[in-house]
């Protein structure tokens, strides 16, 4: 028996990597519920249901005997402490000792982590078609039940209207009486399904039940509420078309016959000139790349011609700045896999050379709005690199990346948050308008979101001190956060904002009195000077137990600043 741990995220091929071949999902399933191996997800969990393998709760709860180490989930699904990537082999590795290999697949080196051999998605296809592994592994044949559509018209007309509503009556096996409303609805975790079962959904009725239900046993489904029509026009229009000029396609055969005399810059062109085709064609692309690859050694291994091509531009940089203008249009194509790997190359550049991008600043904003994750992924990057030396240029993006402040997805959500933060830093002004919306982050349940809404409301009192002492409630609440990143950024929003209404603080005195007492010396230093200059009744005994023991010297001084503002006092 084998342990496999996979990533999901440029590994498997729902999210494949944009240059290189990923592992087929069909693969993944085939091993896990047909072979008898071990097949887990440690990245994006978002496998553990693509897959219907177990995850990193399920390694917790298996190790531990229950979640409590993990702490609470919140809303969005988050956990109070995550373990990190190699804790989570190593829980794998203690509870499979005896497995004949461990192995991990994924993008992220793990090959330090004691006991497992790293495969990249592409390294760990070749060893099981051709390699060291072939004598282990195969993939599933044609005809295998795993790799079967098991997705019927029925199932899928059910899924189609529950996407439109926001409110719905069930129907179950066609009696009348077993029918019920709900206004929510998700998929439960793998591991609590038989391995063979089909779709199923955990619907919460009007009445707060759970009630588990398989797809195909739905006879009807009643929408009595509609999502809001401004959402359905998002949805309908949420990709954008852009008209692209195909290249002449005799040209571009002629030129491919001469590709070993081409220049990099005429090469670099010419995949660009393939990414265009591919938005209309797909036989001639393939044929295309296929010559180039035989005709050009560095051309980079891909599963599709517009992997292969966008991967080829992306490794030369100072050519592929040339085509940022083809590029933005690229990404407005109706056609996904042009549209994404052109925005991955806008991703690729701007990491390398922001410089040339800015152009592209429209283009990757409005791809912020795609439905597809990976696009919106590569998007919010560049905008991020773009911003940490050219914020200014971000500035008509602000109001879209606000919008996605508290995304789901954790990458698009870090990045978002830096973006935003590079902008507002330089731009506190720009910021103003959107203070009612970053405030509301204030009570998230995710830290990260908690953290980045304090620290920008931080940014914008240095200008706009009357305009956040509107929230000194929701920011003393923070004061005592349990996160210390969002407790000092509270603090550094009161000291700036507090000049604009010092009672506002004042009030707040029991909280200060707590933080006063904090476990970081930076925040006890901050609750010092907060108490200094809003004159805040807190108690003597303590800030006098600050002057003289506090193994910090800035916190004694601070101490020591309050008390003589108190002795001063009239």
């Amino acid at each position: 028996m084998f342990v496999l741990a996979f990533d999901r995220d440029w590994t498997v091929d729902v999210n494949p990597p944009p240059d290189r071949s990923a592992v087929p999902l069909d693969w993944v399933t085939f091993w896990a519920h047909d072979i008898e191996h071990e097949v887990w997800a440690i990245g994006n969990q978002q496998l553990v249901y693509e897959a219907g393998i177990p995850g990193v709760i399920e390694a917790v709860d298996r190790y531990y005997g229950d979640l409590d180490i993990i702490g609470e989930q919140d809303e969005s699904g988050e956990y109070d402490f995550w373990p990190s990537r190699e804790r989570r082999l190593e829980l794998l590795a203690e509870l499979f000792p005896d497995a004949r290999k461990h192995i991990v697949i994924g993008d992220s080196d793990c090959s330090h982590v004691d006991g497992w051999e790293q495969y990249t998605a592409w390294e760990f296809r070749e060893a099981v078609t051709t390699g060291s592994l072939s004598a282990f592994f195969h993939p599933p044949s044609i005809d295998s039940d795993t790799i079967s559509d098991t997705s019927s018209d029925h199932v899928e007309t059910i899924r189609q209207q529950l996407r439109t509503a926001s409110e719905a009556q069930i129907t179950v096996s066609g009696s009348e009486e077993d029918a019920f409303r709900t206004a929510s609805w998700k998929k439960p975790r793998p591991t609590a399904l038989p391995v063979d079962a089909p779709a199923t959904l955990d619907f919460t009725t009007t009445a707060g039940d759970t009630r588990r239900i398989q797809l195909p046993d739905i006879t009807d489904v009643t929408v009595l509420e509609e999502q809001p029509e401004s959402e359905r026009e998002h949805e309908d229009n949420s990709k954008p078309t852009a008209d692209i000029e195909l290249p002449d396609t005799g040209l571009m055969l002629r030129r491919v016959e001469r590709a070993t005399y081409l220049t990099t810059a005429q090469r670099v062109e010419f995949t660009i000139d393939v990414l265009k085709t591919a938005t209309k064609l797909s036989a001639l692309p393939k044929k295309l790349m296929g010559e180039f690859n035989r005709a050009i050694d560095d051309v980079p291994d891909g599963t599709s011609p517009v992997d292969k091509a966008s991967s080829y531009a992306a490794r030369h940089p100072s050519h592929l700045q040339n085509h940022v203008s083809d590029l933005s249009r690229l990404t407005g194509v109706t056609d996904t896999g042009a549209s994404r790997h052109a925005t991955w190359c806008l991703m690729e550049l701007a990491e390398k050379t922001p410089e040339p991008v800015i152009d592209a600043v429209p283009a990757l904003t409005t791809a912020l709005t795609t439905d597809d994750e990976p696009t919106r992924t590569y998007a919010t990057y560049a905008l991020t690199c773009i911003s940490n030396q050219y914020p200014e240029e971000l500035l008509p993006a602000l109001d879209t990346l606000i919008n996605q402040l508290d995304n789901e997805n954790q990458t698009i959500r870090t990045n978002t948050h830096s973006a935003v933060g590079h902008i507002v830093n330089g731009y506190p002004d720009t910021a103003v308008a959107h203070t009612d919306s970053i405030a509301t982050l204030l009570e998230s349940d995710t830290k990260r979101v908690r953290n980045n809404a304090t620290g920008l409301l931080a940014d914008i009192a240095q200008e706009h001190p009357d305009r956040i002492i509107e929230y000194a409630d929701d920011l003393a609440a923070r004061l005592t956060d349990p996160n210390i990143q969002a407790r000092i950024n509270a603090s550094i929003a009161l000291l700036r904002a507090g000049e604009a209404n010092p009672e506002a603080v004042r009030n707040h005195h029991r909280q200060l009195e707590k933080a006063l007492d904090d476990s970081s010396p930076e925040m006890r230093a901050n609750a010092c000077v907060l108490v200094t200059n809003t004159d805040a009744p807190v108690s003597i005994e303590i800030l006098q137990e600050l002057r003289a023991n506090d193994p910090d010297e800035t916190v004694r001084d601070h101490a020591a600043m309050a008390i003589r503002r108190r002795d001063n006092s009239p």
